[in-house]
């Protein structure tokens, strides 16, 4: 598997990440209450840039799909499906209360 861009906007605290064979390769974590439209971008560019790479390098995009914040939702979703479109990756959509529950030992 290549490496996949996923990204949390659900919540207040907004999360990017790059992940490569099951493995997180770099994050980036940002509290910006309710702009995520002004940071999301931003915060994508870097973390591609840190990891070196480029969007069409990547092989797929995840994103959180809720329950959440509506506005945080469709910006997160809105951004993936737009970078989707734009490289042929596949979008996969994640559950917010399942990717906090991955978290805990006993929920797995």
């Amino acid at each position: 598997m290549g490496v996949i861009l996923a990204m949390d906007t659900a919540t207040p605290a907004g999360s990017v990440a790059l992940l490569e064979c099951n493995r997180i390769v770099t994050s980036r974590y940002f509290d910006v209450g309710v702009q995520h439209s002004q940071h999301l971008a931003a915060e994508i560019a870097e973390i591609l840039h840190m990891a070196d790479m480029r969007p069409d390098q990547l092989e797929a995009v995840a994103v959180t799909d809720g329950p959440g914040s509506f506005t945080g939702l469709r910006i997160g979703l809105s951004t993936a499906k737009g970078l989707c479109l734009a490289t042929g990756a596949p979008l996969v959509t994640v559950s917010t209360l399942e990717s906090l529950a991955a978290r805990l030992p006993y929920c797995r």
